[in-house]
């Protein structure tokens, strides 16, 4: 009877010990867990921060506005282009026509 009371005790012991060992893992785990989602809010929170600041800021918009100015002031740039280019061929022209008149003067 002792022998078996002795095999209780240890195996209760055991028992007691798992039982603990698992308790300090799963508070450990769960401390992990919590520290994790606190940084998580908190970058979060800088997210949501930045993105209020953009929004307060009307960056967006301005942005549109920039891209706008930019795609008017490259078709002026094209425009103006392609003027420069009919000035070119028409100061080629007149400059053969001016040779022309001069080799025909010296003939």
């Amino acid at each position: 009877m002792e022998t078996a009371l002795q095999l209780v005790a240890t195996y209760a012991a055991l028992g007691l010990s798992l039982f603990l060992a698992g308790e300090r893992m799963i508070r450990a785990t769960r401390e992990k867990s919590d520290r994790r989602l606190e940084q998580m809010k908190e970058a979060l929170a800088q997210l949501q921060s930045f993105r209020d600041r953009i929004e307060g800021a009307n960056v967006v918009d301005r942005l549109t506005t920039v891209e706008t100015r930019q795609r008017v002031d490259e078709t002026t740039l094209v425009r103006v282009d392609e003027r420069l280019q009919t000035i070119d061929r028409s100061l080629a022209l007149l400059c053969d026509e001016i040779r022309d008149n001069q080799q025909r003067g010296q003939q």
